[in-house]
């Protein structure tokens, strides 16, 4: 069995973003040290569900320790740019979360199974300022692509349709 495993402790870089027109976009995650920079591929549903598991996590930890200094959740989009090249390591297919209340560093764990003889995973500790940052990034990002099925159609819109699959005819 051959596993690839790279630990960045403190990750003091992480980034979404997308290339591509809005429905078209692919989207990745950088992330890393001032040593190594490492990119993935993620689904923009991934994004998703990582920005809102990111945010409860880190909600979840200042709540239950109200000692703590509560993050602000600050991000820079122009800090978001990917380096270039774009070119991932793999594509993600399993997310975990997870915190270290001795060091406080929020847990973000990324991995690719491509079969059972082969994994390959990232694990990112980061501050949880920084995290909730790029939580809240990566909902804003994911906000602008196409329309929302299930959001009601603006007064005079070209909303989503079944039969335009959210195209404009």
């Amino acid at each position: 069995m051959s596993n690839q495993q790279l630990i960045f402790q403190p990750a003091t870089v992480l980034r979404f973003n997308a290339i591509g027109a809005p429905g078209e976009r692919t989207f990745f995650l950088q992330g890393g040290d001032d040593q190594k920079l490492v990119t993935l591929l993620i689904e923009k549903v991934q994004v998703q569900f990582l920005a809102i598991g990111l945010l409860r996590v880190i909600g979840g930890i200042e709540s239950e320790q109200p000692q703590l200094e509560k993050s602000q959740g600050y991000y820079d989009e122009a800090e978001m740019q990917l380096t270039l090249p774009v070119d991932p390591l793999f594509r993600v297919d399993e997310i975990g979360m997870g915190y270290d209340p001795e060091k406080d560093l929020v847990l973000l764990q990324l991995a690719d199974s491509a079969g059972e003889d082969e994994r390959q995973e990232v694990i990112f500790w980061m501050t949880r300022d920084k995290m909730h940052g790029a939580a809240l990034w990566a909902l804003e990002l994911s906000s602008r692509g196409r329309p929302d099925p299930l959001e009601p159609k603006k007064p005079g819109g070209n909303g989503f349709r079944h039969s335009n699959n959210g195209h404009k005819s």
